[in-house]
């Protein structure tokens, strides 16, 4: 998703409609399990907005959206279509909506 979607997506869930800062976080499998550990969590800690790829099943990003949860961050989960998006996360208090989408040119259009 493009950053100019990204903001568009995250003003539409802020009341403060202001400028929005968009930072991208790919995790980078550098350095010891316990440095991916508290960089992957620092990361949500300074994040506005949580957003989950949930085409798949990933224990260490349900443990980030717990974190998330815990930190009261408003999360967007994106699945491709067909995907089973787990109860948890549809159920979590802090999920603001749920995009499913058919391929990267159709999540780039939302």
């Amino acid at each position: 998703m493009g950053r100019r979607k990204t903001r568009k997506l995250m003003s539409k869930h802020f009341k403060d409609k202001g400028k929005v800062s968009v930072t991208s976080f790919l995790a980078k499998f550098k350095g010891s399990v316990s440095e991916r550990y508290e960089r992957a969590f620092k990361k949500v800690k300074e994040a506005d907005l949580i957003i989950g790829e949930q085409s798949e099943s990933s224990t260490g990003q349900g443990m980030e959206i717990g974190e998330a949860t815990i930190l009261n961050k408003p999360l967007i989960v994106i699945a491709k279509q067909g995907s089973k998006v787990s109860g948890l996360v549809k159920s979590c208090p802090i999920l603001k909506e749920i995009i499913f989408y058919k391929d990267i040119n159709d999540l780039k259009s939302k």
